[in-house]
């Protein structure tokens, strides 16, 4: 054992590769002022970049970040998802952060959001969005009014393509509001074994 001073040094080593410095995703908090580079399944007459949002107890959303979020609703009587699926190579480690908030106290139904890892070209679907496949890296849901942007960030290893949505279905008249903004799709440090040196 070696000793330093009158004490006993443990030393810590962490092994990495690479550090984070890109970014996949693109306008993922909106700035164009629309929905460049997202796609939208069946979109309701709210969905789009806004720059504020009343909600049903009057409480004015603004964005998280800069000038801008977006709304997906739902067309009547269907559901759908506003999403980005972005290449990324296999074996990547990535970090995906985005905040949510699901907004109208009147909808029958939750508002989804979720992230996908897939080994090929997302095939979008109601159990896709929703969480139910084995592809799904996190999911979220809420029905009513949430308070606030909620933060999501998590990070895993990339099979290929990772898929950020927001998903609503509508239901009994009405679908949810689901709010995105500040969304990222980067690089992340891959940290490995942990090694306690005596």
């Amino acid at each position: 054992m070696r000793k330093l001073g009158i004490g006993m040094m443990i030393g810590v080593l962490l092994v990495t590769a690479g550090l984070a410095c890109g970014e996949y995703l693109s306008n993922g908090g909106f700035e164009t002022g629309d929905l460049t580079d997202w796609l939208t399944i069946n979109p309701g007459a709210e969905t789009g970049a806004h720059t504020t949002k009343k909600t049903a107890s009057d409480r004015t959303v603004l964005p998280y970040e800069g000038n801008y979020f977006a709304i997906y609703m739902a067309a009547d009587n269907l559901y759908g998802a506003l999403y980005q699926a972005v290449a990324v190579p296999a074996d990547t480690w990535v970090k995906v952060t985005f905040v949510w908030q699901s907004i109208w106290s009147g909808a029958q139904s939750p508002g989804y959001v979720a992230v996908n890892n897939t080994s090929s070209p997302p095939a979008p679907s109601y159990d896709f969005f929703t969480g139910a496949q084995a592809s799904c890296e996190y999911v979220d849901s809420y029905q009513g009014e949430m308070d606030d942007w909620a933060p999501v960030s998590v990070t895993f290893k990339s099979d290929g393509y990772v898929t950020v949505s927001a998903f609503a279905a509508y239901t009994s008249g009405t679908s949810p509001l689901v709010l995105l903004d500040a969304a990222s799709v980067e690089d992340a440090p891959a940290v490995g074994t942990v090694v306690l040196i005596h």
